[in-house]
């Protein structure tokens, strides 16, 4: 009975899909961007952006989290994680999706506000960047690029 119980959750994670035929939001890294019959396309990576507990949790084991120290040497407990986030990507798989004729290509500015950046900057610069990327129907709509401290 164990050993079907086992085999029955494996069963299940090997097939675990994400639904993109609902609107959904990932954070990936883009690898390549290409046009093929008047249509866009991404191949993306997608990673998990920690914040808070979790970042430290994710941290501690991969022995990134930082801590603090007074200055006679000892150990404070404080731990944290710089800049309070962690990227993780636990499973590097490159995917490929169109993009939807009508997306909209957008980043943060300095005042920390979204502003909308042309296909053609988007397609020199993709390369190296954290982005949140909109699906509709498996469609990317929406390709954000994320501000990094």
């Amino acid at each position: 009975m164990k050993c079907f119980l086992i085999m029955a959750f494996i069963c299940l994670a090997a097939s675990y899909t994400i639904d993109y035929n609902k609107i959904d939001t990932q954070y990936a890294y883009i690898t390549n961007v290409y046009t093929k019959n008047d249509t866009t396309f991404i191949a993306a990576d997608f990673v998990q952006m920690l914040t808070g507990k979790q970042a430290i949790k994710a941290a501690q084991q991969k022995g990134l989290a930082d801590t603090t120290y007074n200055d006679d040497g000892t150990k404070i407990t404080n731990i944290y994680v710089a800049n309070d986030y962690i990227i993780v990507n636990q499973q590097p798989i490159v995917r490929t999706f169109a993009v939807a004729n009508n997306a909209v290509f957008t980043e943060e500015n300095l005042t920390n506000k979204r502003a909308v950046m042309s296909k053609k900057i988007f397609v020199k610069q993709f390369k190296n960047n954290l982005y949140l990327l909109t699906f509709k129907a498996g469609i990317v709509t929406n390709i954000h690029k994320v501000y990094l401290p």
